[in-house]
């Protein structure tokens, strides 16, 4: 949150802005000062981390503050920790619930939709998450299947982005262009937990295509094998050598070098497993929202010809044809010749990035 506010990089008041001036009353700092027995006593080690609500303890991670805070443009830390606990009691994803709320509210206030709400109403907010569990009305039916349901029922398509059908986490890819790569490339839809290099983009950016592509390639094989270790990715971080030392300790032998290509397998596994389903090249697709500027003094949108250079160079990068289907060659060499059916179309030659193109 606090991070993501300070680079620019942080989705505010339905992706209209990206900074939030409220960042500090909902960030680390808030979280600190409401949070009960944050220290066991006399342990000097972390302990409760739950804030209290009107709707019974809560435990609000970053994506709460992010989505239900910036995203709403609520800046009262305990009526962000509130929204983020009555999702979590209904079991809705805290940003997808905020995205569709925050596309209410720019598609009321564009006439699109009969709503009076505006950003910084919390309990508008959260009235509005509850016609979504309850499918109340005809919107909160609408939203309860996702903003691009909405969207198709009621018009403004283009107020909130989703990649495959999904919804954005907060971290704005207009202020690091390689994270709406990694975004359009998920292979479930827009994720952060796929890919984040938002982390480091910041520090030494813009990077080129090729960067921005090995970058994401490299985090996506790191992540799926680390997850097949039922290693967190957030925690993942420490494992430099993505658990080789951690597996030897139970008696299996595995090179980093062969932990990678597994983890690279996995991924292509499951692209197979798209392609075959229908997915192509326009699903990995830049949402049109950010390629406009991030409001008054903001980020400029991300460039359409710089993000289908990224995309080239990607594919090339992961040895998938220009239509984002992996090639015999690549199958073969990851090890899965014996997998693929004849029903998975594969492509005839890998795509060549070219970095003069895109210069």
């Amino acid at each position: 949150m606090d991070f993501a506010d300070r680079v620019g990089a942080l989705a505010t008041r339905g992706w209209t802005e990206d900074r939030f001036e409220g960042a500090e009353d909902v960030g680390v700092e808030a979280v600190r000062e409401a949070a009960r027995g944050r220290e066991r006593e006399g342990e000097g080690v972390p302990g409760g981390f739950r804030v209290e609500t009107d709707e019974g303890e809560s435990v609000p991670r970053g994506a709460t503050a992010m989505s239900l805070g910036a995203g709403l443009g609520v800046d009262d830390f305990d009526a962000v920790a509130a929204l983020g606990e009555r999702c979590n009691r209904a079991g809705l994803d805290v940003i997808s619930a905020g995205s569709a709320v925050a596309w209410a509210i720019r598609a009321g206030q564009e006439d699109i939709v009969d709503l009076d709400l505006d950003f910084g109403d919390d309990a508008g907010a959260r009235a509005l998450i509850d016609d979504i569990v309850a499918r109340r009305t005809g919107l909160g039916e609408a939203l309860a299947d996702g903003v691009d349901a909405a969207a198709e029922r009621f018009g403004g398509g283009g107020l909130v982005p989703t990649v495959k059908a999904m919804e954005l986490p907060a971290y704005d890819p207009r202020g690091a262009t390689s994270m709406a790569l990694a975004y359009a490339t998920s292979d479930r839809g827009a994720c952060h937990r796929r890919a984040r290099p938002v982390e480091q983009e910041p520090f030494d950016g813009p990077w080129s295509p090729e960067r921005a592509a090995e970058a994401v390639v490299r985090e996506q094989d790191r992540r799926s094998v680390l997850w097949s270790l039922v290693v967190d990715d957030f925690a993942g971080d420490v494992f430099f050598d993505l658990g080789a030392e951690w597996l030897a300790a139970v008696g299996l032998d595995y090179e980093p070098e062969a932990l990678r290509l597994a983890g690279e397998r996995i991924w292509t596994l499951t692209r197979l497993f798209n392609v075959r389903e229908g997915l192509a090249r326009e699903d990995d697709a830049l949402p049109s929202t950010l390629r406009e500027a991030a409001g008054e003094g903001g980020h400029g949108g991300v460039d359409a010809d710089r993000f289908s250079a990224m995309l080239d160079a990607y594919y090339a990068r992961r040895g998938w044809g220009p239509d984002g289907r992996p090639t015999r060659e690549t199958v073969e060499r990851v090890g899965l010749g014996d997998v693929v059916d004849d029903e998975t179309p594969l492509a005839e030659s890998a795509a060549v990035y070219d970095p003069t193109d895109s210069a």
